[in-house]
């Protein structure tokens, strides 16, 4: 099972670990996948419904 490591910076959340999340793109400057904050509901409950949270 993957895991995902989320943090918040300035706004938006930092995503390792999985390679695509909705409502993401990827930051070429950190090669990380990032999504505006407003969105965290959205894309943690994806990451529980394909089983990459608890």
């Amino acid at each position: 099972m993957s895991r995902a490591m989320l943090s918040y910076d300035k706004g938006t959340i930092s995503i390792q670990g999985v390679a695509h999340i909705p409502y993401s793109n990827l930051d070429p400057r950190t090669n990380m996948l990032r999504a505006f904050a407003l969105y965290s509901k959205d894309f943690l409950d994806y990451l529980v419904n394909v089983n990459l949270s608890d």
